[in-house]
């Protein structure tokens, strides 16, 4: 039984590796820019994407209540517009002091330059950064969760078998 526990710890230590570097990750990603929009109409922000992936918009909010759907924004490839979406869970994150909240996603599918326009609303600050897709970042939080807890009934479980007997009378 000892080894059966073991083997069950060694596999609650590998999950909670996997989901603590997913998380880590989510957490640590790539900031590509970030600037103060102004004068949306004649004056759109281009910037230079060396890397191809998935990308998040963020804005600068009050707090962590604040919602973001006022903003409106197009970004362009050479001409072309390039399809985003609204995650429905918007993600949050501290940056530099400031709290920032996600506002779109978008796929960046060739390096190069792409020029992002704010349409009415202005955000005061933007942070264009390396995302992570939401159900990676749940499942990594779950794996996390699961596997720190498989690892400590695993080994609290090969310290003292006796505990199973007595619980469940085998």
């Amino acid at each position: 039984m000892v080894i059966a526990f073991l083997g069950i710890a060694l596999v609650g230590a590998i999950m909670f590796t996997v989901g603590g570097r997913w998380l880590w990750v989510s957490i640590r990603n790539k900031t590509i820019a970030r600037f103060i929009p102004i004068y949306p109409e004649n004056n759109p922000k281009e910037i230079f994407f060396e890397e191809t992936g998935l990308y998040s918009i963020s804005v600068l909010v009050g707090s962590l209540h604040e919602t973001v759907d006022q903003y409106s924004v197009a970004i362009t490839s050479k001409g072309t517009l390039v399809d985003f979406n609204y995650p429905f869970t918007k993600y949050r994150f501290i940056q530099q002091g400031n709290f920032f909240k996600e506002f779109c996603h978008f796929q960046v599918a060739v390096q190069g330059k792409y020029a992002i326009q704010f349409n009415n609303t202005l955000p005061p600050v933007v942070v264009i950064r390396k995302a992570m897709n939401n159900i990676k970042r749940i499942f990594a939080i779950v794996l996390t969760v699961f596997g720190f807890n498989i690892l400590g009934w695993g080994i609290i479980l090969a310290c003292n078998p006796d505990m199973w007997e007595k619980i469940f009378r085998v």
